[in-house]
């Protein structure tokens, strides 16, 4: 997955994608989830989406804005935070 997910920032590196972009995209994600689930859109949700929507991002940020390095980290401390959290 990890290779699709560089390919897709690459091109949004070139499209003029900046990182604080995915920033706002995170947001509006979540405030989307949040209007159309309303009530169910639970803590334990937004924490999973916010988990979800974090691991991919670095993926885009994956060699194309120098940060391939701490991917593997961060999925993984991701993954163990939400571990912690059930």
């Amino acid at each position: 997955m990890l290779p699709i997910l560089q390919n897709l920032g690459k091109q949004h590196l070139n499209y003029g994608v900046a990182k604080k972009d995915y920033e706002t995209l995170g947001v509006a994600i979540m405030n989307s989830l949040g209007q159309a689930m309303g009530k169910d859109f639970t803590e334990e949700l937004k924490r999973a989406w916010g988990i979800v929507y974090a691991a991919l991002k670095q993926g885009l940020f994956a060699d194309n804005y120098e940060e391939q390095e701490h991917l593997k980290h961060i999925i993984r401390k991701c993954v163990l935070d939400y571990d912690e959290i059930e």
